[in-house]
């Protein structure tokens, strides 16, 4: 049986769950964000899920983390 990709939100219907999402955030992490995209808001939500360590120290987020956090935040939006 072959899957597919099922979109559960478009990017249309985001502000239906945006104010959601950030209420969630890390305060840390609300106060990196810049914009107000779906993407850094699905991005942020998965950096408010690491230890605050990871990024307490000001320095760039370590490459195999920064991918993974990369393929999430587009594949939030999917289920199998």
């Amino acid at each position: 049986m072959q899957r597919t990709l099922t979109p559960v939100l478009n990017t249309a219907q985001f502000h239906k769950i945006k104010r959601r999402v950030y209420n969630v955030l890390r305060d840390d992490v609300y106060d990196w964000c810049e914009g107000s995209t779906d993407s850094e808001a699905c991005f942020a939500l998965l950096l408010s899920l690491l230890d605050p360590s990871e990024l307490a120290h000001g320095g760039p987020i370590k490459p195999e983390l920064l991918q993974v956090l990369y393929v999430y935040t587009h594949v939030i939006w999917y289920v199998y």
